[in-house]
């Protein structure tokens, strides 16, 4: 039995990957909206819904928890409002706490264009957030 040289076993990985392409980051247009969206890749690849996965803020309807509380927050002015001698005058906000859910509304529309990472075997896509550009 021949014995098998590593260098040349090495050659051959290479050559064997020769022509695959790592998938990169690319963008899609946004054709149809969940739930069964459609993201056009180029005039011949959209994917199908079961090949997919949205990031939960392009969501219609995404809620995500907010807290946070700040001190002397400055002032309001209130202006004279016609009653008991009340000149205009300011009040100080000392303390502001808010604790509630935040409801996405900029979700994704028909025409956006949109981030999208392919996974290496190409039958899955992330779709990770709008695409904006500057021209």
């Amino acid at each position: 039995m021949a014995e098998k040289d590593g260098l040349t076993e090495l050659a051959k990985l290479f050559k064997n990957n020769e022509n695959k392409t790592m998938p990169s980051i690319t963008t899609g247009i946004v054709e149809a909206l969940p739930p069964n969206p459609v993201i056009r890749l180029s005039p011949k690849i959209a994917p199908d819904k079961t090949q997919l996965i949205f990031a939960s803020n392009l969501i219609s309807g995404y809620e995500r928890k907010i807290k946070f509380t700040d001190t002397d927050c400055g002032l309001t002015t209130t202006e004279n409002d016609g009653g008991m001698n009340a000149g205009s005058h300011n009040h100080g906000i000392e303390l502001l706490e808010v604790d509630t859910l935040m409801q996405w509304t900029d979700t994704l529309a028909i025409g956006d264009e949109v981030i999208v990472i392919p996974v290496m075997d190409s039958q899955m896509y992330y779709v990770i957030d709008k695409a904006v550009k500057f021209e």
